[in-house]
């Protein structure tokens, strides 16, 4: 086999398209493209085409310099472009929602925050995979994405576990709290230590990309940050093997049981959230009734009586209607399927859906 036939088979192997028709043809057959790159300062107006073909079909385009296409090419005879083939389509965040809702289990979320090496995130995939998360997350710009690089590393993983891409994570990390769901941020000066971190119910796991750790507004976005303890004189883990300790760490705690209250199938709405350091008899109005705080040292405390409607009182030890509870786990308030959360400074008050 001459040299130009082996690499040409070398490049689609490695899920590599070059040249400029190869390109057209395979944006005009709905191929899976990742990403596209585009040789910085081409006029050329074939090039401009596919670039707004490519970006109505939503597909990431990077202008990159020639030293880059070139380092890239197996073929050498690149013409400027050179397109990514995505081994699997991606899914919407809301999808694997739904899945974990449908298994009637808590979602378990992994939330990739600009991981560039697709070695990291192939053995990312195949970790959250093997600790059974519902998924993984990615941003759509300055992330590696679903390549045969990918593929390779994870295993065969993310042929089974769905992967979303989103435009941004510290928008979506809101809305996830707003689902319930705990964002939980690994930072090596984290606030408490992995085994001490309460990871119970729906969580979210967010891992820094490999030089800068997670984004600024990523972290102001995390509930927790949470760390690794470390030994000896080193003080950072790969991003794929700090994935791997706390993977492993929730796989722990669905081995020993989670304190997700029977019945609520992890599907519940956020209906009020509020500072777990409030005032005794502060108020936290939410949809389903005003919930109070009290700090055990006999606050003046709402009652149904003083609000016109459903009242509950929460504090570290106990919970209105429901006797004894421990501090940082999930239980019932009512019969109406109204959850409390208290973990770390917040209350969240959630009700189960529809």
């Amino acid at each position: 086999m001459d040299n130009e036939k082996k690499n040409a088979l070398t490049a689609e192997a490695d899920g590599l398209i070059e040249g400029r028709n190869a390109v057209i043809e395979a944006l005009r057959a709905g191929t899976a493209i990742d990403k596209i790159y585009l040789q910085k300062g081409e006029t050329d107006k074939t090039l401009g085409h596919i670039a707004s073909r490519a970006r109505a079909a939503g597909t990431v385009v990077v202008e990159a310099d020639r030293r880059k296409l070139d380092a890239m090419s197996r073929t050498h005879a690149h013409q400027g472009v050179i397109a990514l083939a995505s081994v699997r389509e991606y899914v919407s965040v809301e999808s694997i929602l739904n899945a974990a809702r449908e298994k009637g289990e808590a979602p378990l979320l992994v939330v990739c925050d600009e991981i560039s090496d697709p070695h990291n995130l192939g053995a990312i995939i195949r970790t959250a995979y093997c600790a059974g998360a519902h998924g993984v997350i990615i941003p759509k710009r300055r992330s590696a994405g679903l390549t045969s690089v990918v593929a390779k590393t994870s295993a065969g993983a993310v042929s089974y576990l769905p992967v979303a891409r989103v435009p941004n994570l510290p928008a979506l990390l809101k809305d996830l709290k707003d689902q319930g769901v705990w964002v939980f941020g690994t930072a090596a000066g984290g606030t408490t230590d992995l085994y001490h971190a309460d990871l119970k119910g729906p969580a979210a796991i967010v891992i820094g990309s490999e030089g800068e750790g997670m984004s600024r507004l990523v972290e102001e976005n995390c509930d927790f940050l949470v760390s690794i303890p470390m030994k000896g004189k080193l003080n950072s883990l790969n991003a794929s093997a700090a994935a791997a300790i706390f993977c492993g760490a929730l796989v722990a705690i669905n081995a020993a049981g989670k304190a997700v209250p029977a019945g609520s199938s992890g599907a519940l709405k956020v209906v009020g959230r509020a500072e777990h350091n409030a005032a005794a008899g502060e108020a936290i109005e939410t949809a389903v009734g005003v919930f109070c705080y009290g700090n055990g040292s006999g606050g003046a405390l709402l009652t149904a009586a003083d609000v016109g409607g459903p009242a509950y009182v929460v504090d570290d030890e106990t919970v209105g209607k429901t006797g004894t509870v421990v501090a940082g786990t999930v239980f019932q308030v009512d019969d109406d399927g109204v959850w409390v959360d208290l973990k770390a400074g917040l209350i969240t008050v959630t009700q189960a859906a529809g």
